[in-house]
């Protein structure tokens, strides 16, 4: 059986002994949740059947015709603007080898887990074959060896990905479901991945010394985008990085009592800082040194509507809780 990996924090016997039985039972819990986890991942894959198809016009074709068109396939060279479109199709198959092998994670390590995770493989190779095959029956679909390459390291990058990080995921998520001890520390992690995985989308990074130097030359770093349009665009531009890293900054509140409002700012600039760096690879992203400011304003926010709301009487925060879904 897993075991969450425990941080090297200083802290008293007794309260690290209930952190650690906490997070036993957090991970106990995470295999309760794998029938749920098998639910979702069919009906996953009965999504990416469905948009695989859409519109549902059909085209005339003869099954021998379609036979022979699939094993005929071309293999396209495809330039920075289709890159998107080739990392969406990568990127559609990593949640669903992801939740298969976790509905399917054997207890005990070894073959079984191994077995398993071939079995995986297989199953998610088959479906984007499947759905490739069929797109030829759909217009205006096109297919291509580009598709099932993209396909099949979606399947092995989310098996992969399963393998390393799975298990700790689930237990903090099962963490966050049961609402236990662990359950802001969870959030909190799992926020900040989400973050990471959204600032980094559509993941259509640059490839060659060409298409950096393009990159770098479209970038204005004082410059936000949307204003050119609008004063309300622009200011959506500066509002939506303060809104995504407020709750960053209430979780680091609510899961560690000692952080204060400089290290939730610090959190929130750093943070921003890293993933506007990166950025700088992904070719469609937009670069600004306002996102990684309103993104350090947004954690401390964040922090100190926690804190107010810790200190708030049960009485009037549910009095405000019931404003706020009015």
């Amino acid at each position: 059986m897993f075991k969450i990996r425990d941080q090297r924090i200083a802290m008293p016997p007794d309260r690290l002994e209930a952190y650690r039985l906490e997070n036993s039972r957090m991970t106990v819990a995470a295999y309760r949740y794998r029938p749920f986890v098998l639910v979702l991942g069919l009906l996953y894959a009965a999504g990416i059947i469905y948009g695989s198809l859409i519109p549902f016009q059909l085209r005339p074709l003869t099954w021998e015709a379609a036979w022979a068109g699939f094993w005929a396939m071309p293999y396209l060279d495809l330039g920075a603007a289709s890159r998107a479109d080739w990392v969406a199709n990568l990127l559609l198959y990593v949640p669903l080898s992801f939740l298969l092998l976790g509905a399917m994670w054997p207890r005990e390590g070894g073959v079984s887990r191994i077995a398993t995770a071939w079995a995986v493989l297989v199953l998610c190779f088959a479906l984007a074959v499947g759905v490739e095959f069929l797109q030829q029956f759909f217009a205006p679909r096109t297919v291509s060896q580009n598709d099932l390459l993209a396909e099949g390291l979606g399947a092995v990058i989310g098996v992969v990905v399963w393998w390393g990080y799975g298990p700790t995921l689930s237990t903090m998520a099962s963490g966050v479901a049961r609402s236990g001890a662990g359950a802001p520390r969870a959030a909190f992690q799992l926020y900040r991945l989400a973050l990471v995985f959204v600032s980094l989308f559509p993941f259509d990074f640059v490839v060659s010394g060409r298409e950096l130097d393009q990159r770098l030359a479209n970038i204005a770093l004082w410059h936000v985008a949307g204003f050119e349009r609008s004063f309300a665009h622009g200011s959506a531009e500066l509002v939506a990085p303060l809104l995504a890293y407020a709750p960053l900054g209430a979780l680091a509140a609510l899961s560690d009592r000692r952080a204060s409002l400089g290290s939730a700012l610090a959190l929130g600039l750093g943070l921003a800082a890293v993933l506007e760096v990166a950025q700088l690879f992904v070719f469609s992203a937009a670069t600004s040194i306002f996102t990684v400011i309103a993104a350090g304003a947004g954690a401390a926010v964040g922090f100190l509507a926690a804190r107010l709301a810790g200190r708030m009487p049960a009485r009037r925060a549910r009095h405000w809780l019931r404003v706020g879904a009015v």
